[in-house]
Protein backbone atom coordinates (compact mmCIF):
# COMPACT_ATOMS: atom_id res chain seq x y z
CA UNK A 1 0.00 0.00 0.00
CA UNK A 2 2.71 2.50 1.01
CA UNK A 3 4.86 1.47 -1.96
CA UNK A 4 1.94 2.14 -4.32
CA UNK A 5 1.34 5.57 -2.81
CA UNK A 6 5.04 6.47 -2.99
CA UNK A 7 5.19 5.50 -6.66
CA UNK A 8 1.88 6.82 -8.00
CA UNK A 9 0.80 9.60 -5.62
CA UNK A 10 2.14 12.72 -7.29
CA UNK A 11 1.08 16.05 -8.73
CA UNK A 12 1.92 17.14 -12.26
CA UNK A 13 3.09 20.71 -12.85
CA UNK A 14 -0.14 21.52 -14.70
CA UNK A 15 -2.24 19.98 -11.95
CA UNK A 16 -0.40 21.98 -9.28
CA UNK A 17 -0.98 25.15 -11.28
CA UNK A 18 -4.71 24.44 -11.61
CA UNK A 19 -5.07 23.62 -7.90
CA UNK A 20 -3.29 26.89 -7.03
CA UNK A 21 -5.55 28.91 -9.33
CA UNK A 22 -8.64 27.22 -7.87
CA UNK A 23 -7.50 28.03 -4.32
CA UNK A 24 -6.89 31.70 -5.22
CA UNK A 25 -10.39 32.01 -6.72
CA UNK A 26 -12.08 30.25 -3.81
CA UNK A 27 -10.13 32.14 -1.14
CA UNK A 28 -11.11 35.46 -2.71
CA UNK A 29 -14.77 34.37 -2.92
CA UNK A 30 -14.82 33.17 0.70
CA UNK A 31 -13.30 36.47 1.85
CA UNK A 32 -16.50 38.25 0.81
CA UNK A 33 -18.52 36.66 3.60
CA UNK A 34 -16.66 37.98 6.69
CA UNK A 35 -16.04 41.35 5.00
CA UNK A 36 -19.75 41.73 4.25
CA UNK A 37 -20.43 41.09 7.94
CA UNK A 38 -17.81 43.59 9.06
CA UNK A 39 -15.51 40.89 10.47
CA UNK A 40 -11.83 41.84 10.56
CA UNK A 41 -9.74 43.99 8.23
CA UNK A 42 -9.23 43.20 4.57
CA UNK A 43 -5.63 41.96 4.82
CA UNK A 44 -6.36 39.67 7.78
CA UNK A 45 -9.46 38.21 6.11
CA UNK A 46 -7.72 37.63 2.77
CA UNK A 47 -4.72 35.99 4.45
CA UNK A 48 -6.88 33.80 6.69
CA UNK A 49 -9.08 32.81 3.75
CA UNK A 50 -6.07 31.89 1.60
CA UNK A 51 -4.46 29.74 4.31
CA UNK A 52 -7.67 27.98 5.37
CA UNK A 53 -8.88 27.41 1.82
CA UNK A 54 -5.46 26.24 0.68
CA UNK A 55 -5.11 23.63 3.42
CA UNK A 56 -8.73 22.48 3.17
CA UNK A 57 -8.77 22.10 -0.61
CA UNK A 58 -5.33 20.50 -0.70
CA UNK A 59 -6.58 17.83 1.72
CA UNK A 60 -9.77 17.51 -0.39
CA UNK A 61 -7.81 16.72 -3.58
CA UNK A 62 -5.05 14.72 -1.85
CA UNK A 63 -7.51 12.28 -0.30
CA UNK A 64 -9.17 11.74 -3.67
CA UNK A 65 -5.77 11.05 -5.24
CA UNK A 66 -4.66 8.73 -2.44
CA UNK A 67 -7.84 6.64 -2.54
CA UNK A 68 -7.65 6.44 -6.33
CA UNK A 69 -4.19 4.86 -6.09
CA UNK A 70 -5.44 2.34 -3.52
CA UNK A 71 -8.31 1.50 -5.91
CA UNK A 72 -5.96 0.98 -8.86
CA UNK A 73 -6.13 4.36 -10.59
CA UNK A 74 -4.28 7.63 -10.88
CA UNK A 75 -6.45 10.68 -10.29
CA UNK A 76 -5.79 14.10 -11.79
CA UNK A 77 -7.47 17.33 -10.73
CA UNK A 78 -8.88 19.47 -13.55
CA UNK A 79 -10.10 22.93 -12.73
CA UNK A 80 -13.27 24.38 -14.27
CA UNK A 81 -12.34 27.93 -15.23
CA UNK A 82 -15.87 28.83 -16.34
CA UNK A 83 -17.23 27.58 -13.02
CA UNK A 84 -14.65 29.58 -11.08
CA UNK A 85 -15.41 32.75 -13.05
CA UNK A 86 -19.15 32.21 -12.58
CA UNK A 87 -18.58 31.73 -8.85
CA UNK A 88 -16.59 34.96 -8.68
CA UNK A 89 -19.30 36.92 -10.52
CA UNK A 90 -21.94 35.43 -8.21
CA UNK A 91 -19.95 36.56 -5.17
CA UNK A 92 -19.73 40.12 -6.53
CA UNK A 93 -23.41 40.29 -7.51
CA UNK A 94 -24.61 38.87 -4.17
CA UNK A 95 -22.12 40.98 -2.18
CA UNK A 96 -20.79 37.83 -0.55
CA UNK A 97 -24.14 36.46 0.62
CA UNK A 98 -23.84 33.51 -1.82
CA UNK A 99 -20.24 32.25 -1.65
CA UNK A 100 -20.71 29.68 -4.43
CA UNK A 101 -17.61 27.71 -5.47
CA UNK A 102 -17.40 25.39 -8.48
CA UNK A 103 -13.68 24.57 -8.64
CA UNK A 104 -13.33 21.47 -10.79
CA UNK A 105 -13.30 17.70 -10.81
CA UNK A 106 -11.14 14.61 -10.43
CA UNK A 107 -10.51 12.46 -13.52
CA UNK A 108 -9.07 8.95 -13.21
CA UNK A 109 -6.91 6.78 -15.44
CA UNK A 110 -6.24 3.07 -15.09
CA UNK A 111 -2.88 1.87 -13.83
CA UNK A 112 -2.73 -1.61 -15.30
CA UNK A 113 -0.31 -2.99 -12.72
CA UNK A 114 -2.52 -1.79 -9.87
CA UNK A 115 -5.66 -3.23 -11.46
CA UNK A 116 -4.30 -6.77 -11.89
CA UNK A 117 -6.64 -9.25 -10.24
CA UNK A 118 -9.38 -6.68 -9.74
CA UNK A 119 -12.84 -6.89 -11.32
CA UNK A 120 -13.87 -5.25 -13.53
CA UNK A 121 -10.56 -4.57 -15.24
CA UNK A 122 -11.63 -1.27 -16.84
CA UNK A 123 -12.78 1.88 -15.11
CA UNK A 124 -15.41 1.12 -12.51
CA UNK A 125 -17.67 4.16 -12.31
CA UNK A 126 -18.84 3.11 -8.87
CA UNK A 127 -15.25 3.49 -7.72
CA UNK A 128 -15.04 6.86 -9.49
CA UNK A 129 -18.03 7.95 -7.41
CA UNK A 130 -16.36 6.68 -4.22
CA UNK A 131 -13.09 8.46 -5.06
CA UNK A 132 -14.92 11.69 -5.87
CA UNK A 133 -16.97 11.57 -2.67
CA UNK A 134 -13.81 11.34 -0.58
CA UNK A 135 -13.09 15.02 -1.25
CA UNK A 136 -16.29 16.53 0.21
CA UNK A 137 -16.25 14.05 3.08
CA UNK A 138 -12.73 15.16 4.01
CA UNK A 139 -14.02 18.71 4.41
CA UNK A 140 -16.92 17.51 6.55
CA UNK A 141 -14.42 15.66 8.74
CA UNK A 142 -12.23 18.76 9.07
CA UNK A 143 -15.28 20.79 10.15
CA UNK A 144 -16.16 18.01 12.60
CA UNK A 145 -12.69 18.23 14.19
CA UNK A 146 -12.79 22.04 14.34
CA UNK A 147 -16.20 22.29 16.00
CA UNK A 148 -15.02 21.27 19.53
CA UNK A 149 -12.16 23.77 19.24
CA UNK A 150 -14.66 26.48 18.36
CA UNK A 151 -16.90 25.48 21.29
CA UNK A 152 -13.94 25.67 23.68
CA UNK A 153 -12.32 28.86 22.38
CA UNK A 154 -15.20 30.69 20.68
CA UNK A 155 -12.58 31.77 18.15
CA UNK A 156 -13.89 33.50 15.02
CA UNK A 157 -11.01 31.93 13.08
CA UNK A 158 -12.19 28.39 13.86
CA UNK A 159 -15.73 29.47 12.99
CA UNK A 160 -14.53 30.81 9.64
CA UNK A 161 -12.62 27.58 8.93
CA UNK A 162 -15.74 25.52 9.68
CA UNK A 163 -17.81 27.67 7.29
CA UNK A 164 -15.25 27.32 4.49
CA UNK A 165 -15.05 23.53 4.81
CA UNK A 166 -18.83 23.10 4.92
CA UNK A 167 -19.25 25.30 1.84
CA UNK A 168 -16.61 23.37 -0.10
CA UNK A 169 -18.28 20.07 0.84
CA UNK A 170 -21.78 21.18 -0.19
CA UNK A 171 -20.98 23.09 -3.39
CA UNK A 172 -18.57 20.51 -4.82
CA UNK A 173 -21.37 17.94 -4.52
CA UNK A 174 -23.68 19.86 -6.87
CA UNK A 175 -24.30 17.65 -9.95
CA UNK A 176 -22.98 20.14 -12.50
CA UNK A 177 -20.58 19.61 -15.43
CA UNK A 178 -16.93 19.47 -14.34
CA UNK A 179 -18.00 19.22 -10.70
CA UNK A 180 -17.48 16.35 -8.25
CA UNK A 181 -21.20 15.79 -7.71
CA UNK A 182 -21.77 14.80 -11.32
CA UNK A 183 -19.38 11.83 -10.99
CA UNK A 184 -21.61 10.50 -8.22
CA UNK A 185 -24.92 11.45 -9.85
CA UNK A 186 -24.05 9.68 -13.13
CA UNK A 187 -23.11 6.49 -11.29
CA UNK A 188 -26.14 6.19 -9.00
CA UNK A 189 -29.01 8.59 -8.37
CA UNK A 190 -29.69 6.88 -5.03
CA UNK A 191 -26.06 7.17 -3.94
CA UNK A 192 -26.01 10.83 -4.95
CA UNK A 193 -29.19 11.75 -3.07
CA UNK A 194 -28.08 9.87 0.05
CA UNK A 195 -24.62 11.48 -0.07
CA UNK A 196 -25.83 15.00 -0.82
CA UNK A 197 -28.58 15.16 1.78
CA UNK A 198 -26.36 13.45 4.35
CA UNK A 199 -23.73 16.13 3.82
CA UNK A 200 -26.41 18.82 4.17
CA UNK A 201 -27.71 17.26 7.39
CA UNK A 202 -24.18 16.73 8.68
CA UNK A 203 -23.39 20.39 7.97
CA UNK A 204 -26.44 21.54 9.93
CA UNK A 205 -25.55 19.28 12.87
CA UNK A 206 -21.97 20.54 12.95
CA UNK A 207 -22.91 24.20 12.57
CA UNK A 208 -25.85 24.42 14.95
CA UNK A 209 -25.26 21.49 17.25
CA UNK A 210 -23.60 20.92 20.59
CA UNK A 211 -21.42 17.98 21.58
CA UNK A 212 -24.40 15.59 21.40
CA UNK A 213 -25.17 16.73 17.88
CA UNK A 214 -21.54 16.00 16.97
CA UNK A 215 -21.91 12.51 18.41
CA UNK A 216 -25.06 12.05 16.33
CA UNK A 217 -23.24 13.31 13.26
CA UNK A 218 -20.40 10.86 13.84
CA UNK A 219 -22.87 7.97 14.22
CA UNK A 220 -24.61 9.06 11.03
CA UNK A 221 -21.30 9.15 9.16
CA UNK A 222 -20.52 5.55 10.16
CA UNK A 223 -23.90 4.32 8.88
CA UNK A 224 -23.64 6.28 5.63
CA UNK A 225 -20.04 5.14 5.08
CA UNK A 226 -21.13 1.49 5.18
CA UNK A 227 -23.95 2.28 2.74
CA UNK A 228 -21.67 4.14 0.32
CA UNK A 229 -19.01 1.43 0.45
CA UNK A 230 -21.58 -1.27 -0.28
CA UNK A 231 -22.89 0.70 -3.28
CA UNK A 232 -19.47 1.27 -4.83
CA UNK A 233 -17.90 -2.15 -4.44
Amino acid sequence: MLDELREFFRYTNQETKEIFISIIFMAFIFSFLPLSLGFGNVLFVLTSSLIITGISFFIHVSLQKAISVLRGYVATYKYWLIGLLFSLITAFVSMGTLPLVLPGVIEIDIVERLRLGKFPYGINYGELAFISLAGPMSNIFIAFLLKPLYIITNSSLFKYAIIINLLIAVFTLLPLPHNTGLNIFMNSRLLFYVSFFTVLLYSVLIWYGNIWALFGAFSLSVIVSFFIYSKTK
